[in-house]
């Protein structure tokens, strides 16, 4: 919607997406070239990311080419005329897109609960990632183990088991854990507090792009019988027009939002801006009750090696490394 708009509705989000960039055409040309850079080094991962923006069939003669050219060029997306009016129909029409574009991976992105029938325009966007480990975890050594959800709450809770290669660092009382993908360019981060008293809520509000980088720069590799809960997200759609305000991103979806460079005129309205993101990691893709496979063949481990047990919340995060993009970021309280 950056490219959709101008005046301080555009600014707004400009500096959300790249503080230090002031033209709209130089972010977009980042954005491509970010994209292309992920995209070409997917060798071994699935991953999914597509865009469109939905507008009211009344609008569909009046958007500006120049814009038209510029949501296909940087973003991959395309504008798809949609009768608002008909909420049923709508929901069914984005679905079934999402649903092709991602392989069936997200097969529902709205409900008729999400669209406003006064909607002009919505855009859409649906992330899908599933990656294997460079040295998988058995199945069979899978256990429950305890996690501490918080200082009064632990639970027993199906948890993967193995030797591998992880690289750790300290920063700033900031703990990182990075488990590598088969594919190098990629890496599952865990980041939790030093402190087990700091919440996770805080470490997110401190946690800037700045320390994820030194953080990775800083990290050591470290052989280690790692302990890891099992865990999987669900690619379950959500608004995320209050995070986008919480942001400072407001004008955007106000009734003056100047759309002009999109359809030339003001009649444009952005009602909402949903997402739809899934991670599928396990053990190696079977499926496996936690209880048999703790009974069947729990091996022991070399004593020489350090454990490293992920026992509390922390947030996660899937980046590519030779960007040090990510592409996913979750916070996980109990598995």
């Amino acid at each position: 919607m950056q490219a959709a708009s101008a005046g301080d509705a555009s600014a707004e989000i400009a500096h959300l997406l790249y503080p230090s960039t002031d033209s709209g055409k130089a972010l977009g040309g980042q954005i491509k070239q970010l994209d292309e850079a992920v995209m070409s080094s997917t060798q071994g991962i699935s991953l999914t990311s597509v865009n469109k923006v939905w507008i009211s069939n009344t609008l569909k003669n009046h958007i500006d080419p120049v814009f038209d050219s510029i949501i296909k060029t940087n973003f991959k997306s395309d504008i798809a005329p949609l009768y608002f009016a008909d909420t049923k129909v709508a929901v069914k029409e984005i679905n079934t897109w999402v649903n092709a574009a991602t392989k069936g991976q997200i097969p529902s992105l709205l409900t008729e609960k999400s669209l406003n029938k006064n909607a002009k325009a919505v855009t859409t966007n649906a992330v899908y990632f599933k990656g294997s480990w460079l040295k998988q975890f058995n199945v069979a050594d899978t256990r429950n183990l305890p996690f501490n959800v918080k200082k009064d709450e632990t639970i027993d809770t199906p948890t993967m088991v193995g030797i591998t290669t992880i690289r750790e660092a300290s920063l700033k009382g900031i703990e990182l854990t990075e488990i590598p993908f088969i594919n190098d360019a990629f890496a599952f981060l865990i980041i939790y507090p030093t402190d087990p008293t700091h919440t996770l809520n805080a470490l997110e509000e401190e946690l800037t792009g700045r320390d994820l980088i030194d953080l990775l720069a800083a990290s050591q590799p470290s052989e280690v019988v790692l302990q890891l809960p099992k865990f999987k997200f669900t690619a379950d759609a959500k608004s995320i027009k209050t995070p986008l305000n919480n942001f400072g991103v407001t004008k955007v979806f106000m009734p003056n939002a100047d759309f002009t460079p999109m359809i030339g005129k003001s009649a444009l309205v952005l009602d909402d801006v949903f997402q739809a993101a899934g991670v599928s990691i396990d053990e190696t893709g079977a499926e496996a009750t936690a209880s048999s496979a703790a009974v069947q063949n729990a091996k022991a481990f070399k004593l020489d090696l350090k454990n490293k047990r992920i026992d509390r919340p922390f947030i996660f995060a899937i980046v590519h490394k030779p960007s040090s993009l990510p592409i996913f970021l979750g916070k996980l309280y109990k598995p």
